[in-house]
């Protein structure tokens, strides 16, 4: 009996410990479980483009813009240009959003990749304008000369291969296509070892800065032909934006091409939506700091009341649009706003025929209004 009662005590005492550690266990699952629930509560992700392009750096801005919004992170994914930042928001588990060039997303309606594009992704607005750097050796100096040379369109995955195929097939220049990420094309035309290369991003380019005078390279014109004038606005690149490739007072004529803010077409009723639409809340409310300093000097182009034709807009847009002052960057009545375009008109003196205007233009023309309000506030 002695002994059976000494056993009672040691299974007790080995039993204790058991029931303890499962609790404990299963208190730490839970724990566990709640802190990854908290964590991922009101993320969203953006994916944009690679290490020196001014999309990855403005979407890095954008986090930092509504870093402190109550409910809601905005995690910026590095990407691997346009093509695949669409593949990437419709396929890749996670990702809401993604900056993509204009000229790429009707390419891919048109096209027909990913079917039914139209339908499955909406925008948020337009954003900055990027500029089509042709940069090649020294005996080159117009498109025709790249005719039959080894020219680096970037990767295939990426905007600037969009870009440089249609601007090419439309003004007929045949190339022997090399298709490199724009860090190992620059060695590659440093060495002789291509002719030019083509990058489509928003100037200036730290990339460019590595170039020196021995280098003997420099910028080729891009004219805009009939081909693509619907698509592609003219632009200049200047000896502010690249001192070291460019006389000091001179510029080189050049194409743009805007970029834009896209999402998911999440259904209204889920949670993924919801934290999309308070991303657009904060993005639209704080959007005016973008426009400040330290910030990237593309945020001066951005018109978030812009439309993209051919393309929806989320809808959480219209209402946040429908509540907050957004475009002129001042709090300008209308009335007095409308005073203002009226005297940039008279003072510009451009005033187009009914009609005679397309939407890229009167997108510019809008731009070119606001850089004058900025410098006559009413």
């Amino acid at each position: 009996m002695k002994y059976l009662a000494v056993a009672a005590v040691l299974l007790a005492c080995l039993i204790t410990p058991i029931h303890q550690a499962t609790a404990q266990s299963t208190g730490g699952q839970s724990s566990t479980w709640k802190l990854r629930k908290q964590a991922n509560a009101g993320v969203v992700r953006i994916v944009s483009g690679g290490m020196h392009s001014t999309s990855f750096q403005m979407a890095s801005e954008l986090s930092s813009l509504v870093d402190g919004t109550e409910g809601l992170r905005l995690l910026s994914l590095m990407g691997e240009g346009s093509l695949q930042n669409v593949a990437d928001m419709l396929y890749l588990k996670g990702v809401d959003l993604a900056i993509v060039q204009t000229d790429v997303l009707d390419y891919m309606k048109k096209q027909r990749v990913h079917g039914g594009i139209e339908r499955r992704v909406r925008y948020i607005a337009k954003l900055f304008n990027e500029e089509v750097h042709i940069l090649a050796r020294a005996p080159f100096k117009s498109l025709k000369q790249l005719a039959g040379r080894k020219v680096s369109i970037g990767p295939q995955t990426d905007g600037s291969y969009v870009t440089s195929s249609l601007l090419l097939n439309s003004l007929n220049i045949p190339i022997k296509p090399i298709f490199q990420e724009p860090d190992t094309a620059l060695e590659m035309l440093k060495a002789g070892q291509i002719d030019a290369m083509i990058y489509v991003e928003g100037k200036p380019l730290n990339l460019f800065k590595r170039i020196r005078p021995a280098d003997k390279l420099r910028f080729i014109p891009v004219p805009l032909s009939d081909a693509v004038q619907n698509t592609y606005l003219p632009s200049t690149l200047t000896s502010e934006d690249y001192p070291n490739l460019i006389p000091k007072g001179k510029s080189v004529s050049t194409l743009a091409v805007g970029n834009a803010l896209m999402a998911f077409n999440w259904k209204t009723d889920t949670s993924r939506y919801q934290n999309v639409a308070k991303f657009i809340d904060a993005f639209f409310k704080k959007f005016p700091k973008l426009q400040e300093k330290p910030y990237h000097s593309k945020w001066s182009e951005v018109n978030l009341a812009a439309h993209i034709p051919g393309w929806n807009r989320v809808q959480a847009v219209d209402a946040v649009l429908a509540s907050t002052a957004i475009g002129s960057g001042h709090d300008c009545p209308e009335p007095a706003l409308r005073v203002a375009f009226q005297r940039f008109f008279t003072e510009v003196n451009v005033v187009p025929a009914a009609g005679t205007i397309t939407p890229q233009q009167a997108e510019n023309l809008f731009q070119d209004f606001q850089r004058w309000l900025k410098k006559n506030p009413q």
